[in-house]
């Protein structure tokens, strides 16, 4: 069986079967999806850009998957790593947001993609990862090694 990420009404996302969905994901990965989609957007976002980073996901996950990475990379870029208390990520703009809102693949949810619903998951997936930051010995130099080593 494959699955789709998709978008409720209120903006969350959650994963679903799909049998149209191809790639298929394997037993495990649409487990370990499944999970943290529910368990939160923004750890299912964390999911998809690290240990998900290089598998081939359909379409609705590499869309999310996306959104993750170019807030992974913006934040390894940081100069400022060894300082959890300086770490910013610069939030994409407007005109960012209807880009990739226009780029997304059909979903079920797509009319509930805003501008309004990327920011929300954008901030969520900031805030997950200060959290994840400041638990993990080593910081964030630490946290996203474990992410993914690369």
């Amino acid at each position: 069986m494959s699955h789709a990420l998709a978008l409720s009404p209120g903006g969350h996302l959650f994963v679903e079967p799909d049998e149209q969905a191809e790639p298929k994901l394997n037993s495990a990965d649409a487990t370990r999806l499944t999970e943290a989609f529910a368990a939160s957007g923004a750890r299912g976002l964390e999911l998809l850009a690290s240990a998900l980073l290089h598998e081939p996901l359909p379409p609705t996950f590499g869309f999310w998957r996306g959104l993750a990475r170019r807030y992974f990379t913006d934040l390894c870029h940081n100069p400022n790593l060894d300082n959890a208390a300086d770490l910013s990520v610069t939030r994409p703009g407007e005109n960012d947001w209807i880009t990739l809102a226009e780029t997304a693949p059909p979903m079920k949810g797509l009319e509930y993609l805003s501008n309004g619903v990327l920011a929300r998951l954008w901030d969520e997936l900031e805030a997950h990862t200060r959290s994840q930051i400041a638990r993990t010995p080593g910081g964030a130099v630490a946290y996203l090694k474990s992410c993914n080593p690369l």
